[in-house]
């Protein structure tokens, strides 16, 4: 079911999301690679690392990239891999907050394009090496609109890197208190 399929698995905070897609993985029976995305920042985050870590297989291998994932996955793997990237919305937030990236002083449409482009290459770097891979991300659109110019682009953002990544998906998941509704396949148009 996996091999050269893309699958992304969204929900809202605490949905199950990450623990369905780890389920994925670990069921696949393939060599796994798991990309976290996330910035150790504060001893907060640091025991959410800590929990994440814990509980994935010993045999993962894990890369820690919260900005340029495909740069360092490219010496990692190959087509028998499974790539499991948690997650998108950490890494656009990352990726939009960031102050050393080539659009330091650029406003928020650039930096909007910046992220799809650098999301697209993701995507076309796994299809186009046939990578297995499984996508987390947060569904950020179902709640109030932000009072902030910075999280209305973020939430913005996050819509439409999860719909681009719908669009290259084989399979989409939605997690509702830790129960997954499948919501595209791979026959359906």
């Amino acid at each position: 079911m996996l091999k050269d399929k893309i699958i992304l698995v969204m929900g809202g905070a605490r949905s199950g999301k990450s623990s369905y897609a780890e389920r994925i993985a670990r069921e696949s029976g393939m060599k796994v690679i798991y990309v976290a995305t996330s910035q150790v920042l504060d001893k907060e985050m640091e025991l959410r690392v800590k929990k994440h870590r814990e509980r994935r297989p010993t045999n993962w291998q894990t890369l820690e990239e919260p900005l340029c994932p495909r740069d360092k996955l490219e010496h990692y793997i190959d087509s028998s891999t499974l790539v499991l990237v948690d997650c998108l919305t950490l890494w656009v937030s990352n990726l939009l907050l960031h102050e050393a990236l080539p659009f330091r002083n650029a406003g928020f449409e650039e930096k909007k394009e910046y992220i799809l482009n650098e999301v697209h290459d993701l995507l076309y770097f796994f299809r186009n090496n046939n990578i297995s891979a499984i996508l987390v991300s947060n569904e950020t659109g179902t709640g109030l609109v932000p009072g902030d110019a910075i999280s209305r682009t973020y939430r913005d953002v996050v819509g439409k890197v999860n719909q681009l990544c719908a669009e290259f998906a084989d399979y989409v998941y939605v997690t509702f208190a830790g129960i997954p509704v499948d919501i595209k396949r791979l026959t359906e148009i």
